[in-house]
């Protein structure tokens, strides 16, 4: 379990490097959810999103002995952590699933990140993982289950935190692997004990939803969603956090997801990826908005947390969000 000086920490480790990202608003987003929405924009992060604030802060606290890390990751955290890695001197070595799309594995190879492809399943890219580690001495760093990741994101609680001089009423944040949840309701607790957090997730991978309602990590099968960057379990490090410090967890299909991508891309004029609209397509959902009515929580924060958007599946979510 993290702590709130682990996250601190970390702030002063990367914040020279990172960007302090903008608090977004958008007058007419407002209006149609009849609340104040603020939309913390990691998507205009270093990499493209809020993985480079973990992955710097991980690989910032390695001996100098270890001379490369390595992930298994088809997107974000592969890019970050090759970023990461380059910046204190590292070599990254990213194993990569086979049919990956090609602009996620030129964009791994140019942040410096070294291409392993390996077979597009669970067992491929753990088998492949191993290899890494064995073959370059590299250390694993696992995307949402290390400790320094999870410090290194929850420094977007602290800047959060910061920016407001009144805390907000309620705060969404995407899950997938529950690092970013993690590390934000860490910070924000410390901060803000009485804001409501909640957890956005798909519906086709609501396996924090079912952990939720158990009380218990129940761990579900993975199916397809828009939402590829949270299509991964909740894992045994940010399980006690998420269960200590999450109020709700609310999903919601892809035509919502959709619907929310299309606006932020038209109204707010941002470029997001589809898991980045899955908070906003949450406070617009009707769970939301029964648990959290806009009359006693008008100020809700909205963490859009990637914009590397791959063109090839624009198509599909405009067809979705016209549905």
């Amino acid at each position: 379990m993290i702590k709130i000086a682990d996250i601190e920490a970390a702030l002063g480790r990367i914040k020279n490097t990172v960007h302090r990202t903008p608090v977004l608003t958008n007058s007419t987003v407002d209006k149609l959810a009849g609340r104040k929405l603020f939309f913390k924009a990691e998507n205009l992060q270093k990499t493209g999103s809020f993985k480079a604030r973990g992955a710097l802060n991980a690989v910032s606290k390695l001996s100098a002995e270890v001379a490369a890390v390595c992930c298994d990751s088809s997107g974000n955290h592969g890019q970050a952590l090759s970023w990461a890695a380059k910046s204190v001197g590292k070599i990254c070595h990213v194993a990569v699933p086979r049919g990956a799309p090609a602009v996620k594995v030129s964009a791994i190879e140019n942040y410096g990140g070294k291409v392993h492809f390996c077979e597009p399943n669970d067992t491929g890219r753990e088998a492949k993982r191993r290899e890494l580690v064995e073959k370059f001495g590299a250390e694993m760093i696992h995307p949402s289950q290390n400790l320094d990741v999870i410090a290194g994101q929850g420094t977007i609680g602290l800047e959060l935190a910061d920016h407001f001089e009144q805390p907000l009423d309620a705060i969404i944040i995407p899950v997938g692997g529950g690092g970013l949840i993690s590390g934000i309701a860490t910070a924000l607790r410390a901060n803000w004990p009485d804001v409501k957090i909640i957890a956005a997730e798909p519906e086709a991978v609501d396996d924090c939803a079912v952990s939720k309602k158990a009380g218990k990590l129940v761990v579900t099968e993975k199916s397809d969603t828009v939402c590829d960057g949270v299509r991964t379990n909740v894992g045994k490090n940010t399980w006690p956090l998420i269960q200590k410090l999450v109020d709700d967890v609310i999903t919601v299909d892809d035509k919502a997801v959709a619907k929310a991508w299309k606006m932020i891309m038209e109204r707010m004029k941002t470029v997001a990826e589809p898991t980045g609209a899955l908070a906003l397509a949450v406070a617009f959902s009707p769970a939301f908005n029964d648990l959290y009515p806009a009359q006693k929580y008008q100020r809700v924060g909205v963490i859009l947390c990637g914009g590397n958007l791959d063109l090839s599946i624009v198509p599909r979510m405009l067809e979705l969000a016209d549905s």
